[in-house]
């Protein structure tokens, strides 16, 4: 691809000197416009160019002075953007929530689990670990140290979450819930819909939650948060000289929720693996204990996605209509975490310690 300069992008609101620009502009109680987070935005690397693709939106910060490269203020783009609830300001998604009949709306999406469709097969019959998936990514861009990302606010319909690589085919399984929440919009938010779909799914399939909250608001323009340095997807430049992850940042990997599966760098060490597992999910929130039912619970349900590029269309960058159901590459690893995939068991840990594992490439 075509090399390019990148244009560094500033917030349209005035900064105090020394500043940062960082599109994610927070307010204080006082309503003091402030940076988000100052504390650690002199931690951010600065990069001198990137390809001129998709990874040029990537929202980056860069510390004013310390570059020759061209300042272009993009603020005034979003000063007519449509950001408003048109439900309203004083519209409460709790109140609406609590008015649904709750009980038909679990049926309703009890309903769309086994109600496989041409356009996105699922597989063995059963959308469920989709929908596990859909809630648990919706949720996992969450970052305990300054509260930006979650499911709040259903930011997985906007960029650049909807292209983050991890999130790849979940438009289809909100393509798939669309219905649900059309039929009950707006008492359903988008924002609830996505953690009902994986709730639903996981009682459907023999594993008893404690239950789903609702009340989640739905944003209507995507939210400016500083997801990290790089320039590019799947790339990560965001540990220091020590190893440790910078702050605010979760996620090890850009445009990942939590870390690379093939280890750090795509380096298979489990020890080090570990170490950025905990750091990651810690930086959610996360204790050990509940690191572990994550981890084990979402892998007991589904399988990977690794089938080799079909032949109508071999370039991987391209759109492949024929690159589902048995054929589709997601993660290029392919096959079923456990002999019941569908399933709620235990089989995930008990083949996890009962045998001995070798490292091997997939086909995709």
């Amino acid at each position: 691809m075509m090399k390019m300069t990148r244009l560094i992008i500033t917030s349209a609101i005035a900064m105090s000197a020394p500043s940062f620009s960082y599109p994610g502009m927070a307010k204080s109680e006082s309503g003091k416009t402030h940076n988000a987070p100052p504390a650690t935005s002199s931690m951010m690397p600065q990069a001198e160019s990137a390809d001129s693709s998709i990874d040029q939106m990537i929202p980056r910060l860069i510390v004013e002075g310390e570059s020759n490269l061209p300042v272009v203020d993009m603020g005034p783009l979003r000063k007519n953007e449509s950001s408003e609830n048109p439900l309203g300001s004083n519209f409460n998604y709790a109140q609406a929530f609590a008015k649904l009949d709750f009980e038909q709306v679990k049926a309703d999406m009890k309903a769309v689990l086994t109600d496989s469709k041409e356009f996105w097969p699922a597989d063995y019959g059963h959308y469920g670990p989709l929908f596990i998936r859909l809630s648990w990514h919706s949720a996992g861009t969450y970052r305990a140290i300054d509260g930006r990302g979650g499911s709040d606010g259903g930011q997985m319909r906007f960029y650049p979450l909807a292209q983050w690589p991890d999130n790849a085919n979940l438009d289809k399984a909100r393509l798939l819930i669309q219905p649900v929440v059309d039929k009950y919009y707006p008492n359903l938010s988008w924002a609830d819909a996505m953690v009902l779909a994986g709730d639903i799914a996981m009682r459907d399939m023999g594993f008893e939650t404690l239950g789903v909250a609702g009340g989640r608001i739905d944003d209507w323009a995507p939210d400016m948060v500083y997801w990290g340095p790089e320039d590019e997807f799947l790339k990560s430049e965001r540990f220091d000289e020590n190893g440790n992850l910078m702050l605010p940042l979760a996620a090890s990997v850009m445009g990942l929720i939590y870390v690379n599966p093939e280890g750090p760098d795509g380096k298979p060490d489990p020890l080090l693996s570990a170490e950025r597992i905990r750091t990651t999910f810690g930086r959610m929130g996360m204790n050990d204990e509940e690191t572990v039912a994550l981890i084990a619970g979402g892998h007991t349900f589904g399988k990977t996605h690794g089938a080799p590029r079909p032949k109508e269309c071999p370039d991987p960058k391209a759109n492949c209509p024929a690159a589902k159901g048995p054929k589709t590459n997601t993660s290029g690893i392919e096959g079923p975490w456990t002999p019941k995939p569908i399933e709620w068991t235990h089989e995930y840990l008990t083949n996890l310690f009962k045998y001995d594992w070798k490292l091997t490439k997939g086909p995709g």
